[in-house]
């Protein structure tokens, strides 16, 4: 049961559907059948299989919103080229937390250019 539901997850936040959305259905689905008590262990089920295809030959760009894809796109091009990927076969992901930016990866190298990670690397750099 439990691995049905991080499955299912994993694949719509692979897939671009909102995280937000994702997780509150998630929440809403396992009250109404009485599995809440599985909710820790899907999500680290969940964060485990998408460290996993992130870390796979698979391109994985994060936006704030699908159009900023578009917006940022010869960035985003510029951005793969130096750590290998490309965006033609990119996962694009959905995540507005990050702010705006994006955040791009190839074979488990990262690349942040979101507003959130030059904040936080800001706040670091200040209170080092």
């Amino acid at each position: 049961m439990k691995q049905h539901y991080i499955t299912a997850v994993s694949e719509l936040i692979l897939q671009g559907m909102d995280i937000t959305d994702v997780f509150e259905k998630l929440s809403k689905t396992l009250k109404e059948s009485g599995h809440i008590a599985l909710h820790s262990q899907i999500l680290r089920g969940v964060l485990s299989k998408i460290e996993q295809a992130q870390k796979s030959t698979r391109t994985s760009i994060v936006v704030a919103e699908e159009a900023d894809v578009q917006k940022l796109q010869q960035t985003i091009t510029t951005s793969l080229q130096k750590i290998g990927g490309s965006l033609e076969n990119a996962i694009i992901i959905r995540d507005k937390t990050i702010g705006g930016g994006y955040i791009a990866t190839h074979n488990g190298v990262s690349i942040d250019a979101s507003y959130k990670g030059t904040l936080v690397q800001l706040y670091r750099n200040i209170t080092a």
